[in-house]
């Protein structure tokens, strides 16, 4: 008996320092986070683009270091018209050379999944290596990183890579940021101070009833 006792009194301590190794590797897994990642198909000489989640913080990032975009005709990027379900826009791409403006016809926002279709209008085929031209990407083989896109203090990294026929994206931040592109706070340390001390009082409620036990015994 007096065995259970002792490890039922040191059990919160193991508890304590359990819950800080947690917190403490989540936290340090969490500096990236992915906010949005879309795909870029090519079908029947067409893009179409499928977005996982809002891409709310990538349109403001894009808008905040380059605010000429809203109104100017650029060859890099330009969003045409944006309303509240849709985003019509171009994207010019190059190839060893060659300008591919990749024009969107539609982008249409519903929930929380984009669907839009984008075409090639100068080429007949899909070529193997595309890169982006005038848009501060760094290009290497069939992936393309943006490396300084910032909104609102916090900088965005946005990767894709290219396969035969489809691009596939990712727009991460080493920050927690909503869809609306304002950043989350985190509750990880009060879900653990509340839940140590509820567990705490648990086990002093279960080492008071065996207290009781024992001198009922004896």
């Amino acid at each position: 008996m007096k065995i259970f006792y002792d490890k039922v009194k040191a059990f919160p301590f193991i508890l304590i320092i359990s819950l800080f190794s947690l917190f403490v590797s989540t936290e340090s897994k969490a500096h990236t986070v992915v906010l949005s990642t879309y795909k870029l198909k090519y079908e029947d000489h067409a893009w179409k683009l499928f977005f996982s989640q809002k891409t709310r913080p990538l349109r403001d990032a894009i808008y905040a270091s380059n605010p000429e975009l809203k109104g100017i005709n650029l060859n890099s990027l330009k969003f045409l018209e944006e309303t509240s379900r849709h985003i019509k826009g171009n994207f010019v791409l190059e190839n060893e050379g060659t300008l591919l403006n990749l024009k969107a016809e539609r982008l249409q926002f519903d929930g929380l999944q984009f669907e839009g279709k984008f075409t090639i209008e100068n080429l007949d085929e899909l070529p193997e290596f595309l890169s982006i031209r005038n848009t501060g990407f760094d290009t290497h083989k069939h992936s393309v990183k943006v490396v300084s896109i910032a909104s609102q203090g916090q900088e965005y990294i946005h990767n894709f890579n290219l396969t035969q026929k489809e691009a596939v994206f990712s727009f991460e931040t080493n920050e927690f940021i909503s869809p609306e592109g304002k950043p989350l706070k985190s509750f990880k340390w009060y879900f653990i101070v509340v839940g140590s001390f509820l567990i705490l009082i648990i086990l002093r409620l279960m080492l008071s009833r065996i207290n009781k036990r024992k001198l009922s015994f004896a």
